[in-house]
């Protein structure tokens, strides 16, 4: 990896202290940024 975007990072590290502690179900989703995505084709 040579470089990582984050929006809202506070908000996220919040709730991955709150996953961490058993009290919320967290689910991350990440998108490669190639543009041709070949699962898009699914």
């Amino acid at each position: 990896m040579e470089k990582v975007e984050v929006t809202n990072a506070e908000t996220l590290a919040k709730l991955y202290e709150k996953f961490q502690e058993g009290k919320v179900c967290l689910i991350f989703a990440f998108r490669h940024a190639e543009v041709d995505d070949h699962l898009g084709d699914l």
